[in-house]
């Protein structure tokens, strides 16, 4: 799958809650990139820029901190 390099900025629902796929990633998502990258020994800011082409964790949206959290997750199954 190829990422998505463009942000868009996030427009309020019908009952005001933000789409999922933009806006900035959550702090428990931030959290858990951190906790994985820690664990696999990896540093994560230059995994976001090879994969997303982005600077930091921090411009990451929602969607593509789950994505991340999820390979990372599967890297270290692998890798276990």
């Amino acid at each position: 799958m190829e990422p998505c390099s463009s942000l868009v900025m996030a427009r309020p629902g019908p009952n005001g809650s933000k789409n999922r796929d933009s806006g900035t990633l959550t702090s428990s998502q931030q959290r858990a990139i951190f906790a994985i990258a820690r664990r696999r020994r990896l540093d994560p800011n230059s995994v976001v820029q090879e994969r997303f082409h982005l600077s930091r964790v921090e411009d990451l949206s929602i969607r593509q901190a789950s994505e991340l959290i999820d390979a990372m997750k599967n890297m270290a199954e692998v890798r276990s």
